[in-house]
């Protein structure tokens, strides 16, 4: 395909380092922010679509900026602006590789999470009275041992406070409920990740476990 063409003219590859507090020296890589490197808190958005749309991201965007100051830490830093895939399989697969946290309105953009690393989170927003369609990415996140969490607005457009779903609304956002569950996901999400780093080596190094023929 043009895709694996592409890679094997550019003989790109994938590196991601595995250390733990035995290791004598970690580096610290600073990368700038256009990067797809480092382990990125993403706000996925359609912006200007006019449909499906969190019509405040940018303020978002701002208090996630404000929240999680250290921009050189490569290990949790901010997309700086509102983010959407391009077309280029490779680029997504690398960006979403370098997600750490991803959050956007139910929609095709979320399914890209396939490439996610295992207990990353896909933090979903629905418009309101749009329950039901967590259904698949809650299912999706299940697969691909991804972490999930569901965000909806507490009454529709215009103070709209009946049942019915209107999918392609836009939404606004409560900026300040979303980042404090943020913070608490990532404090889960660190925990789960330290604890599933250490079995693994815990398994690698373990002397006992014999292979036979």
């Amino acid at each position: 395909t043009s895709i694996q063409e592409e890679l094997q003219h550019k003989k790109i590859s994938e590196h991601i380092p595995i250390c733990n507090e035995t290791c004598s020296i970690q580096q610290q890589i600073n990368h700038s922010s256009d990067e797809f490197t480092g382990e990125w808190i993403v706000v996925l958005n359609r912006a200007g679509a006019g449909r499906r749309e969190m019509v405040n991201a940018n303020e978002l965007v701002t208090a996630l900026l404000k929240t999680f100051p250290d921009h050189s830490n490569p290990y949790l830093r901010v997309w700086p602006k509102q983010f959407n895939f391009n077309d280029n399989l490779y680029d997504i697969a690398r960006m979403a590789r370098s997600i750490r946290l991803l959050f956007g309105v139910h929609g095709a953009g979320l399914s890209n999470a396939i490439f996610m690393r295992p207990g990353a989170i896909l933090y979903e927003v629905n418009p309101y009275g749009c329950r039901h369609l967590s259904f698949n990415f809650h299912r999706w996140a299940d697969v691909f041992n991804l972490q999930h969490a569901l965000w909806i607005p507490s009454q529709g457009n215009n103070g709209r406070t009946d049942n019915n779903c209107e999918r392609e609304s836009s939404t606004t956002l409560n900026v300040q409920e979303i980042i404090n569950e943020m913070k608490s996901l990532l404090k889960d999400e660190a925990e789960y990740r330290s604890g599933y780093i250490k079995r693994a080596l815990k398994i690698m190094t373990d002397m006992s476990i014999v292979d036979h023929p």
